[in-house]
């Protein structure tokens, strides 16, 4: 289709969920530490659409990580093309077992990795795994 993603945030540790909510004690935006988000189980993708000729991103909603209703997947009333762009990575990432986050348009989770545990894996350690993954 001539575009490809832009990943803004996917695994996150669990550590990292806990200071963000110390900064930004809010339950709607906000992963909840008593309970850890999809990000602490690395089944969460925060992302866009870029054309993949230009680089540009497509027009979304709104800026990535912008907390407003119209940041909200359901809100209609934005332009016909932003819509389309918006609906497009809808319909891509259905199919390929990924549902929309109520709240968020560029926030993705895995379906079937609802049964995954909360990890709290620093970011060091997990650049040794994923190099220690790649020699295999």
């Amino acid at each position: 289709m001539g575009y490809g993603l832009k990943i803004y945030d996917a695994y996150r540790p669990y550590q990292v969920t806990r200071r963000m909510y110390e900064m930004l004690p809010d339950t709607i935006y906000m992963g909840l530490p008593w309970k850890g988000s999809t990000h602490n189980r690395g089944i969460a993708l925060d992302l866009t659409l870029v054309d993949r000729k230009t680089g540009q991103e497509l027009d979304m909603p709104t800026p990535f990580d912008a907390l407003v209703y119209a940041s909200h997947p359901g809100f209609m009333g934005l332009p016909e093309p932003v819509l389309r762009n918006r609906q497009m990575r809808f319909d891509v990432m259905r199919r390929h077992g990924f549902r929309v986050d109520p709240v968020e348009w560029w926030h993705f989770n895995y379906v079937e990795g609802l049964k995954y545990e909360l990890l709290d894996i620093p970011p060091d350690e997990l650049e040794q795994l994923v190099k220690k993954h790649q020699r295999k």
